[in-house]
Parts: C-alpha cells; structure tokens; sequence
C-alpha cells in the first residue's frame, strides 16, 4: 500500500520524456551526380564489361545429319561422307522432310531419332566449324551445304533464331 501510495502521490517524477536517438543517410541523384565525373567513354566500358548481366544473347536452335567418319583424316571417308550429304541434299531439296531424312540417314543416335534435334545451341557448345555454319544461317528452315568437322560431314538446319534480347548502351 505504501508503494502504490507513493508512486500515485508523485507519478510524475516516474516518467520520462521520450527520447531517440537517430542517425540517417540522405541519397539523392542529384547530390550524388554531382560529385561523379563519368565520361561517355567510361559508361560504354562498363557496359561492355557488364553486359552479360543485363542482355540474354542470341540463341539457335538446330537440327543436323551427320554422316560420321571414324577417321578425319582419312581422305576417303571423308570425301564419301560428303557425297552422302550432298545426295541428301538433293533429296531435300526434292521436298522431303529433315527430320525424316535425319530418322533415316544420321550417324547421330541422340538427334536421330528426334528429327535430328539438337536443341538450343549456345556459344562454345559446338565445334567451331559447326557453330560458323550455324551461325551462316539467316532464316529459319535454311539448310547448311556439307559442314566437315571431326566428327563427319554435317547438314546443319536453322529450327528457330531468339534475337538478343536486352537494353542497349544508347
């Protein structure tokens, strides 16, 4: 009782003002463009730099025959191997289907049975003979002449082109 007592008779000598503490950072643009010296120069560096960060490139998607050779450097094959895309060349352009002539001809037993699919091509995926005929290719549905490489003599077809796609430095 002599607590309450107290503390009713002098409550306010128990409380306090409300206090803070505070610290705080103010950013502006403004502020801060003011004390960065950035050329035109400096800003493209930084663009080419960082640019795979903010730019997804260009992709492919392929199909191919592949008529394998065994030996690259036997002449032979490599020739004979060549006359077989030629001669399945021919055939589409005599209207027949891609994917039925990879079904049919491919030494590629993973593409082969889709058609001869390889899926979406990256940069660095493919031997760079492939890829430089791939990259060749304007328009969907083009077909590569004979592409050698070291693992035969390819008919490389454009299934679909994804334009890069991402901000520019302009």
């Amino acid at each position: 009782e002599a607590i309450v007592s107290r503390f009713e008779e002098d409550a306010d000598s128990f409380s306090f003002p409300p206090r803070a503490k505070i610290a705080w950072l103010e950013l502006s643009e403004a502020t801060l463009a003011d004390t960065l010296d950035v050329t035109e120069d400096d800003a493209r560096d930084w663009y080419d730099t960082n640019r795979a960060t903010f730019v997804t490139p260009e992709s492919r998607d392929a199909s191919h025959i592949l008529f394998a050779v065994d030996d690259p450097e036997d002449a032979e094959a490599v020739a004979q191997a060549r006359e077989n895309a030629l001669a399945a060349r021919v055939r589409l352009d005599g209207g027949e289907s891609f994917g039925d002539l990879a079904g049919e001809l491919s030494d590629d037993p993973g593409s082969a049975a889709s058609g001869g699919s390889l899926g979406t091509i990256s940069t660095g995926l493919m031997v760079p003979e492939f890829e430089s005929a791939l990259g060749e290719l304007s328009a969907v549905g083009d077909v590569s002449e004979p592409v050698t490489t070291e693992f035969g003599v390819h008919l490389i077809r454009l299934d679909a082109l994804v334009a890069e796609d991402g901000p520019s430095f302009e």
